[in-house]
């Protein structure tokens, strides 16, 4: 049985790994994603744009991991192709042994262009 904290780093590594399989394997069927570019729900849609996500992510330095009960905060710099880390923070919420919502803050100025 895996513990909150533990989910988040399996989390992150699927999604660093844009993995599918490692990301459907830790969300819950219910899951909800809000970050600064987009909103999604459900497992399906969820693990499509984490996916998405994680194919633009060139690397990621966890900072920080804080974790209280089903409360998981993670501070790490994320850096996309070459460009320069952008500090980021994602939020997870644990229900059961999945994650049930996930909380994405960043600046996203100039993402997309």
């Amino acid at each position: 049985m895996a513990n909150a904290e533990q989910l988040a780093e399996r989390f992150h590594a699927a999604l660093s790994a844009a993995d599918a399989e490692g990301l459907r394997g830790v969300l819950a069927d219910e899951v909800t994603f809000e970050g600064p570019v987009a909103k999604a729900s459900g497992v399906a849609e969820c693990v499509a744009g984490l996916v998405e996500m994680g194919r633009m992510i060139s690397g990621e330095r966890v900072e920080v991991r804080l974790a209280e009960g089903e409360n998981v905060l993670t501070w790490s710099t994320v850096r996309a192709g070459d460009g320069p880390g952008r500090p980021t923070v994602t939020w997870l919420r644990v229900g059961g042994e999945r994650i049930t919502a996930i909380r994405t803050v960043f600046d996203a100025r100039g993402v997309g262009r």
